[in-house]
């Protein structure tokens, strides 16, 4: 196939020494060849600089910057891209040989906005195996509406589940309307920002033989697995986002079913998280942080939250995060 239209590759990247050459490799040596690979090293304090400056390839591009998130590192790739497809791939992250060029076809021959392929989980180059891919039992078909895929990925069947960044090849004109990463947020930036990027796309293609291959650590810590104040927000106003994101194209009765979907998630992940704070009596210590609460007027957006959480779990919430 043709070669000639640039993709740009956007890794943002911090302390990834361990894993970085892998990642740039499997780019490098992408059977499609009009690439340009663009890294923003986000403050690094080990030598991942260094080795992507080793490489002296003409593809790679290094910009670097204060220890700002990966958000404003992948806005910055952005900004920087010259390419018409956008891939973002985390630092730690494969992509199978094929993987762009399979994608790159799907833009070019249909109408299609995003595309997005299989995941496999691996721990190290020499366990790749498709035996650990990711459920895909919901992407049985060929074309989708953006935001049809987005009420299957958000739990319109009572069933959520996710597409990783690295998955998806996508045309760059959509961010012109779905916008750029949301740097306030730590952590379900990626489900947040997807969710707006379907949200624009009128056809979505499933590709069934490209790959991306995500790296899971044996003593991993990933921002998934994060619990404090930061992450608990950044979760809690992500959801809420997406939420406001995909109401304005659904009926009433589909987005109450995933909104109720959304929050009974986070109402299972925060009461477990709940039973590790040091507390003698749960109900009581809610019970007195309500009472309190419920004299002062809420904020609007104390408000919402509280209407979407319910107030249990909102002022359980406030007490955890002050």
């Amino acid at each position: 196939m043709s070669n000639n239209k640039l993709v740009s590759v956007i890794i943002p990247l911090f302390n990834s020494e361990n894993t970085i050459k892998e990642t740039i490799e499997s780019v490098l040596n992408q059977t499609y060849c009009n690439i340009e690979i663009i890294v923003v090293n986000d403050g690094s304090t080990d030598s991942s600089s260094s080795i992507v400056q080793r490489l002296n390839n003409p593809k790679i591009k290094l910009i670097n910057i204060s220890n700002s998130g990966a958000s404003k590192a992948r806005n910055i790739g952005i900004n920087n891209a010259n390419g018409i497809y956008i891939q973002f791939l985390d630092a730690d992250d494969i992509l199978s040989l094929n993987k762009i060029e399979h994608q790159v076809k799907i833009l070019e021959s249909n109408d299609v906005d995003v595309c997005f392929c299989r995941t496999v989980v691996f721990t190290n180059l020499s366990n790749l195996s498709t035996n650990h891919e990711i459920n895909t039992e919901i992407f049985n078909f060929v074309k989708i509406n953006g935001n049809d895929l987005l009420k299957k990925l958000m739990g319109i069947n009572t069933k959520v589940y996710m597409i990783l960044p690295s998955a998806y090849l996508l045309k760059k004109r959509i961010l012109d309307t779905a916008g750029e990463w949301d740097e306030s947020l730590s952590l379900d930036d990626d489900g947040e920002f997807f969710s707006r990027v379907l949200n624009c796309s009128k056809v979505v293609v499933f590709d069934k033989n490209g790959i991306n291959y995500y790296r899971r650590f044996h003593t991993q810590n990933s921002l998934s697995q994060q619990t404090g104040k930061k992450y608990i927000v950044s979760e809690i106003n992500s959801v809420l986002k997406k939420l406001t994101t995909i109401k304005k194209d659904i009926s009433l009765i589909e987005y109450n079913k995933i909104k109720q979907v959304q929050l009974s998630l986070i109402k299972y992940k925060y009461y477990k998280i709940l039973k590790k704070i040091d507390f003698i009596d749960i109900d009581n210590e809610l019970k007195l942080v309500g009472g309190f609460e419920i004299k002062i007027l809420p904020t609007f957006k104390g408000r919402l939250l509280m209407s979407l959480l319910g107030s249990k779990l909102y002022f359980f919430l406030l007490n955890c995060i002050r």
